[in-house]
């Protein structure tokens, strides 16, 4: 623009925007009463991926975009930026670099584990135009958290034939059958 005295040049307007971040943790939920309390500890190297909203219906579903994923921090460095690498850093995780819309976090179920936390499965975040998060079913940032427990074993099965005094069941193995046939007792 040449700047020329008397002149007035409209439409020359700056913005900016504060890209936001989404933090939480991954805990064992050794309790299994959906809070991290007691001698609940972090989890480390557990998957957790963030969707942006695709279809705008305010639900995840499978058409939501795989936006990122992370993994969660091994405690052995200062993974959430406090200065001290201290039992707050084990477990923790988190996405920066965030405009605005509509995200959801889920974590990666692994084999032999039931989620504790979320109820759901998931979180849904929103971030507005000044970069604050909004986040459903929570308080605050701090309430972004992952529970598992492992699922109890069968014991000392071994997968074939087993009968009882109810009738005869089959286990292959598969953690998530509890070997009954139907119909058998």
């Amino acid at each position: 623009i040449d700047a020329v005295s008397g002149n007035d040049t409209a439409g020359q307007d700056f913005g900016n925007f504060e890209l936001a971040t989404i933090a939480g943790y991954k805990f064992w939920d050794f309790d299994r009463n959906g809070e991290w309390d007691g001698e609940d500890e972090g989890a480390w190297d557990w998957t957790i991926e963030l969707y942006k909203e695709t279809n705008e219906n305010g639900v995840w579903d499978v058409e939501d975009e795989l936006f990122k994923t992370t993994v969660s921090a091994d405690g052995l460095t200062d993974a959430n930026g406090d200065g001290a690498i201290d039992e707050k850093d084990l477990g923790y995780f988190e996405f920066d670099g965030l405009f605005a819309g509509t995200y959801f976090l889920k974590e990666v179920l692994v084999d032999g584990f039931v989620q504790t936390l979320p109820e759901d499965g998931v979180y849904k975040v929103v971030v507005d135009q000044s970069g604050e998060l909004y986040l459903a079913d929570t308080e605050t940032e701090e309430d972004l958290l992952f529970g598992n427990d492992k699922i109890d074993g069968p014991g000392v099965r071994t997968p074939g034939f087993w009968q009882g005094k109810l009738g005869q069941t089959f286990w292959y193995g598969d953690s998530t059958n509890d070997g009954i046939i139907p119909g058998t007792g």
